[in-house]
């Protein structure tokens, strides 16, 4: 992506319904791992730091991200250090092991997930967690998943098999984005007919009216996953243990 183009994604991270109602789910799933006082938390695909500002209030936050121009807006932030790296065999050397590690719609952008999860788990501290996030089914596949440059989607079902191979044990698994997937499948699958004329058009926030009432929607479902799961959903969130 070009320059101006992390400019846009740094607005939609800040403001668009999606990010800051994901934002809040994940906020309730990292507030159930009950952590230790000032934890070590590693956020990997950090992107321009939309989510840094949250995780900070749990921990010490160290991020990564593999775009220059994307890393910069992050560090702008001035809440983190950021790294350049990238999964699977790119990463810096840190000198400590972590308490959490972050994955935020991540994985499906490379191609060997599986080995990036290993290493994942391979910079925990003992009791440490992967949280991750990512698009569900693959027959939601539209324009959305090509501009993003996705190599997949997936089932919960998925990430079940992908842990396993990977010899990590996954400990919460729930698809996530449920009230709305009627709507957005719709969408999506519309879209694959009759594309839109421009990058990046289903990201841009719609008029604030409607983009807070979808962003109440969206987070509202933070209250069922914190104690249980939704059966289908436009993406997944899991928490995984070594």
């Amino acid at each position: 992506m070009e320059k101006n183009t992390y400019h846009l994604m740094r607005q939609i991270e800040d403001s668009h319904w999606w990010f800051v109602a994901r934002r809040k789910i994940i906020e309730t799933q990292v507030d159930s791992l009950d952590l230790p006082a000032q934890a070590q938390i590693l956020e990997i695909g950090c992107g321009t730091g939309g989510n840094i500002a949250l995780l900070n209030r749990f921990g010490e936050v160290t991020c990564v991200e593999s775009n220059e121009s994307a890393a910069k807006m992050a560090e702008d932030r001035k809440i983190a250090p950021v790294h350049s790296g990238k999964l699977p065999h790119n990463l810096p050397e840190f000198p400590q092991k972590f308490d959490v590690v972050t994955l935020f719609d991540v994985l499906e952008h490379i191609k060997d997930d599986e080995e990036s999860l290993k290493i994942c788990g391979s910079l925990l501290k003992p009791g440490g967690r992967i949280i991750l996030t990512v698009p569900a089914f693959n027959y939601l596949w539209s324009q959305h998943d090509d501009e993003n440059h996705h190599q997949r989607r997936y089932r919960r079902q998925d990430l079940v098999e992908l842990t396993e191979r990977c010899g990590l044990s996954l400990n919460y698994v729930s698809y996530f984005n449920f009230w709305l997937f009627p709507v957005v499948a719709a969408i999506r699958l519309f879209r694959t007919i009759i594309p839109y004329k421009s990058s990046w058009q289903d990201m841009r926030p719609p008029k604030k009216g409607v983009n807070k009432i979808l962003q109440t929607v969206l987070s509202s479902e933070r209250y069922i996953l914190k104690r249980s799961s939704l059966p289908f959903g436009v993406s997944l969130i899991a928490v995984i243990s070594i």
